[in-house]
């Protein structure tokens, strides 16, 4: 399910979006390592469909609070630090070479 926050990278930090990406996809990591443990020991202590709807609750809210925190807080403004890094770069003078000389 992705919702446009991998855009979102790009808007906001067109020189660093894989940095970003890198940092996002890495929580999401952390999340599906974390509830497999957490079904694991769910299920090992009661073994129903009781269990199965408590996994189901708990992914169904963590979705909708990631759905929500996305809609309230995401932007597609750049950021001050990557147009900083730009304006850096190209104020940079370089020594012209050329392959022919």
């Amino acid at each position: 399910m992705y919702s446009g926050f991998q855009q979102a990278h790009m808007d906001i930090a067109s020189h660093f979006a894989a940095t970003l990406i890198s940092l996002t996809n890495t929580c999401g990591t952390l999340t599906g390592i974390a509830v497999p443990i957490f079904a694991g020991w769910l299920l090992d202590r009661d073994p129903s469909v009781y269990s199965w709807r408590i996994i189901f609750f708990v992914t169904a809210g963590f979705y909708l609070m990631g759905t929500f925190a996305f809609g309230l807080f995401a932007k597609s403004e750049e950021l001050p630090w990557n147009i900083d890094n730009r304006r850096r770069r190209d104020t940079m003078l370089l020594p012209r070479t050329s392959v022919y000389t």
